[in-house]
């Protein structure tokens, strides 16, 4: 996860050149782009000429019942926020990895995921310390 989010901080350094660094592109943290049409900056709209990369923020779960729902609402509101700002593409994922809990975390999960496809959902079967 480390590296994903390292290239991910890159992206956004250099979203005002429209220019990918090497580390983004070495760990294919812009494999999927879209064209953002435009932004809102002080009152105007600027045309922007680029491909967005599609984020997919990756979080191993392990029984986190009573936190996991209000941390995938702030992931998903900060995946909109950086949508609308024209920084990640529309298609931007937050994907839950359960890590075999035993509390109701992949219920909770599976529920949301069935309600917002922003949320994708995989579980092991058992716990295996990722």
């Amino acid at each position: 996860m480390m590296l994903l989010w390292s290239s991910f901080q890159t992206i956004i350094e250099d979203k005002h050149t429209g220019n990918y660094s090497e580390q983004a592109r070495k760990h294919e943290a812009v494999p999927a782009v879209k064209q953002c049409k435009a932004y809102h900056t002080g009152g105007k709209m600027k045309e922007l000429n680029r491909e967005l990369p599609d984020l997919y923020l990756v979080v191993p779960c392990y029984n986190e019942e009573e936190i996991i729902l209000e941390s995938a609402a702030i992931m998903k509101n900060k995946i909109s926020d950086l949508i609308s700002q024209c920084v990640i593409g529309k298609n931007s994922r937050i994907m839950f990895v359960n890590d075999g809990s035993k509390d109701n975390t992949f219920n909770l999960l599976s529920d949301a995921a069935r309600k917002d496809p922003v949320y994708i959902l995989f579980s092991l079967v058992g716990n295996t310390g990722h």
